[in-house]
């Protein structure tokens, strides 16, 4: 820590109150967020809807049992957002004397693909099989609706990523890192912002 502090750029010191111990401050508030090493910044809930179809012909292909088709829809899956900060340092805290600021970069808040729940509730799940009209039931169906349950997991990961949960979970990210900075607020001289950028 003592090494750390002693790398502090001096300028970072127009950002604080005279009265404050800016060395002291810094050093230790980075080390309490590079201790949270994986900030989950954001949770939520997504619904997926896989459908499969195939096709049976017989005779050389010249006579069609029909189609047998098969939707599955499932609701309130979790997927969560994160921020890695193992690497945090003082090189990602600055002042902008131009613009008054005191900045903090941290990484964009990724996806996190170790924890996804799809969703186990069967009152959260609508599955449904049309059979061809020349096809068993008992022989039609089943494969598919097996096929696209295993395709449920990658299915909600993707739409975990879609573009307007990213930018919720850069707004709940922001809110998320100036909580861990908490103490800095108050120490701020009065025209001095704390910023949030992500790189």
């Amino acid at each position: 820590v003592i090494a750390q502090a002693a790398r502090i750029p001096d300028r970072l010191a127009a950002a604080f109150k005279p009265n404050i111990s800016v060395t002291t401050l810094v050093s230790s508030a980075i080390e309490h967020v590079k201790r949270e090493t994986k900030l989950v910044v954001m949770t939520a809930e997504v619904d997926v809807e896989i459908g499969k179809s195939s096709e049976m012909r017989v005779l050389w292909d010249e006579f069609k049992l029909g189609d047998t088709t098969v939707r599955l829809r499932v609701r309130d899956n979790k997927v969560q957002y994160f921020i890695p900060l193992k690497d945090f340092s003082e090189a990602d805290v600055s002042f902008d004397p131009d613009t008054n600021s005191l900045r903090v970069t941290v990484p964009a808040p990724r996806l996190d693909s170790e924890l996804v729940e799809v969703q186990s509730n069967p009152d959260a799940i609508d599955a449904q099989t049309d059979v061809g009209w020349g096809r068993l039931l008992m022989y039609s169906g089943d494969d598919l609706m097996e096929e696209a349950k295993r395709e449920l997991r990658g299915a909600v990961l993707r739409e975990g990523a879609n573009p307007l949960l990213q930018e919720k979970a850069k707004t709940e990210a922001e809110s998320a890192v100036r909580g861990l900075l908490k103490e800095w607020v108050p120490n701020l001289r009065d025209d001095v912002e704390l910023r949030v950028e992500f790189s």
